[in-house]
C-alpha cells in the first residue's frame, strides 16, 4: 500500500512537471517556441518508444521490485536535473536580449 501511494504521488508530480516545464523554460530560461517544442518531445518520446517493450519485460518480473527500481530511477533523474540546473549547463544557452 505504501508503494502504491508513493507511485501515485510520483505520477502526480510527473504530470505537474509536464505542465510546468515549458512555462518555467520560457520564463526562467528565455526558451523559444522551438525550444519548448523540443522540451515537450524530450519529455514524452521515451514513453512512446519504450512503453510497449518495457511493459512486456515488466510482465515477466515481480511488480514490487519493478516499482521500487522505477522510483529509484525517477529520483536519480530528478536529482541529475537539479544538479544540472544549479551548476549552470541548463541555463548556459540563454538568449541575450538586444540592448536599447
Amino acid at each position: 500500500m505504501r508503494l502504491a501511494r508513493a507511485n501515485l504521488a510520483a505520477q502526480t508530480a510527473e504530470q505537474i512537471a509536464l505542465a510546468a516545464a515549458p512555462i518555467i523554460a520560457v520564463v526562467s530560461l528565455d526558451a523559444t517556441e522551438s525550444d519548448t517544442g523540443w522540451l515537450q518531445t524530450a519529455q514524452t518520446l521515451p514513453f512512446l518508444l519504450l512503453s510497449i517493450p518495457a511493459g512486456l519485460l515488466v510482465d515477466r518480473l515481480q511488480p514490487r521490485q519493478v516499482m521500487a527500481v522505477a522510483e529509484a530511477l525517477r529520483a536519480l533523474a530528478m536529482a541529475v536535473v537539479v544538479v544540472l540546473l544549479l551548476s549552470g549547463p541548463l541555463s548556459r544557452h540563454r538568449r541575450r536580449l538586444p540592448s536599447r
